[in-house]
């Protein structure tokens, strides 16, 4: 049984600058919050931060998976530097969806992501 009505999605982010074009006490905050987060996992640096958090990092590839009126399977992504260019595309495709969303992790990281940059880009989403 084929689900037309879904769609699936996925964000792809990185940090929106660099850690040194901060402020000293912005870095500071900044590596308060990452040294408690090392000590679980040493791994964790100012790129995963910022690439976690809405307000240090940005959407640089959204992408769609639908089933098509001819019953293939569509992928669709938008990419780019330009992240309001593709939030604005992203908006404009879902505008036509009425159905179900699927992801991985959507509710806790994805969705609230992509709501976040569209506020910072003064964007209300589709719907």
């Amino acid at each position: 049984m084929l689900m037309k009505n879904h769609l699936a999605l996925d964000i792809e982010t990185v940090p929106l600058q660099d850690l040194s074009e901060y402020s000293n006490s912005v870095q500071e905050k900044i590596f308060e919050k990452i040294e408690r987060r090392q000590s679980h996992d040493p791994k964790f640096d100012y790129n995963y931060f910022a690439s976690l958090h809405g307000d240090f990092g940005k959407i640089i590839c959204l992408s769609l998976g639908y089933i098509a009126e001819d019953e293939s399977i569509r992928l669709k992504s938008f990419w780019g530097e330009d992240e309001h260019q593709i939030l604005m595309q992203f908006n404009e495709t879902i505008e036509k969806h009425q159905g179900i969303y699927l992801h991985y992790n959507g509710l806790n990281f994805d969705v609230p992501f992509i709501l976040q940059r569209m506020a910072h880009h003064g964007l209300a989403p589709a719907g």
